[in-house]
């Protein structure tokens, strides 16, 4: 059992830019985005989780849970107003994650 990248949080990262946050660092987007005052912040109903980022929040992954269908998805998150699907589940994440796969970094 790991708790994330405890040890490199909050300034390290693993050698491919990767940073997991330790669980008691989990962060809304709406927060993140509210720390910096480049961001205007609007909420909604749809909350992100975030729980990574990459090179030091060039961008963020987080997920995206619907109570209704009772199901999340993982996305990758490159500003306030984006939210690109890239896994339906936390084992595709961390597959996606293992293989160095493109879609890690595609959020257009």
């Amino acid at each position: 059992m790991t708790n994330c990248m405890e040890s490199y949080y909050p300034n390290y990262t693993d050698d491919e830019g990767f940073l997991f946050y330790p669980l008691e660092y989990l962060i809304t987007m709406e927060e993140e985005f509210a720390r910096n005052p480049l961001y205007t912040v609007t909420v909604t109903s749809e909350t992100v989780i975030l729980f990574a980022e990459y090179m030091n929040k060039s961008w963020w992954y987080g997920f995206k849970y619907n109570a209704e269908a009772g199901r999340y998805v993982i996305g990758i998150i490159p500003d306030k107003n984006r939210f690109k699907p890239i896994a339906g589940s936390l084992a595709d994440f961390i597959r996606l994650y293992m293989v160095d796969a493109p879609d890690l970094y595609d959020y257009e």
